[in-house]
């Protein structure tokens, strides 16, 4: 069993395209493996003049031995006041799960280090959600007007399942976030806006 983390310059690619490198097996002209290509794009519409998102494919692989496939997703504030939105975890996809459940995101940060192997094929977690989700507590997030949230991102096998059929078509992973787009605005539930989003990962 197997644990490294995957350290690499991210590039940015908006999800109304797509683009990657993720993961599988092959080799390159030197016999070396490497892992292969995956499309990603947006599965549902973007949220008009409130907040954007993205991703950046980082590399590695769910079945590549190399690294885990890593991932980042961006939240940008396109309006012209300070936001907040909930709940921040799960609007940054920390612990969401794919359609058929047997995948899922957590955070690629260092207290995560222990919290996934390479093991039976595939990098799967070994403690659920990383160990940083579902501690009933309610996280507010704020961004300023034009402000960016980034968030690194590991794509692994749930702990209590088995690793996915190989290659992974369409793959889907969606999130509900509530805006508020006045910061300062009472907390009540009209001021309030709740969205979706997802996004779409096919072997290519």
């Amino acid at each position: 069993m197997t644990r490294r983390r995957f350290i690499s310059t991210t590039s940015s690619v908006l999800l109304a395209g797509f683009s990657g490198c993720l993961s599988g097996i092959r080799t390159d002209e030197n016999g070396e493996t490497e892992p292969p290509t995956y499309d990603i794009q947006d599965s549902l519409n973007e949220f008009p003049e409130t907040i954007e998102y993205s991703a950046s494919i980082i590399g590695g692989g769910l079945g590549y031995s190399g690294n885990p496939l890593a991932l980042t997703i961006e939240l940008t504030n396109e309006t012209n006041e300070e936001i907040a939105f909930m709940e921040q975890r799960k609007a940054l996809f920390h612990g969401v799960r794919n359609e058929t459940d047997d995948l899922v995101l957590i955070p690629d940060v260092d207290s995560n280090d222990d919290s996934y192997e390479f093991s039976g094929g595939c990098w799967a977690e070994t403690r659920a959600g990383g160990g940083v989700v579902g501690n009933g507590v309610q996280q507010v997030g704020y961004l300023n007007p034009g402000e960016t949230v980034t968030q690194p991102l590991l794509l692994l096998a749930r702990m209590d399942g088995s690793c996915p059929e190989s290659p992974l078509k369409e793959v889907s992973f969606v999130t509900t976030v509530e805006v508020q787009r006045d910061a300062d605005a009472p907390d009540d539930a009209d001021s309030w806006e709740e969205h979706e989003w997802g996004f779409m990962l096919s072997e290519t």
